[in-house]
């Protein structure tokens, strides 16, 4: 579990380890795009990666493992997205 925000905010879980290994990278298989206020749930593996990188007006966050993302959110001030794997991650209305 982790936060992050378009002002650079990161978090994580204390359940998470740091490592040096490569972030995950590749296209997303079977992607869909979310650009709209929804909840979003997805299911990781127990050794998937998780990185978050500056890019300009914000933060990328990269999930999945070596050669083979799952998802990537682009988090900034002017607007967000959340590129997933259909068949690892949900979406669903923003619970009240």
């Amino acid at each position: 579990m982790g936060f992050l925000n378009a002002k650079g905010k990161i978090r994580f879980s204390g359940k998470c380890e740091r490592d040096a290994a490569l972030a995950p990278s590749g296209p997303i298989p079977r992607n869909d795009t979310a650009r709209r206020r929804l909840a979003i749930t997805c299911e990781l593996g127990r050794y998937s990666e998780i990185r978050a990188v500056p890019i300009a007006g914000g933060l990328r966050l990269d999930f999945g493992i070596r050669d083979h993302r799952e998802g990537s959110a682009n988090i900034a001030k002017n607007g967000s997205s959340f590129t997933y794997d259909t068949q690892f991650c949900r979406t669903g209305p923003v619970p009240h």
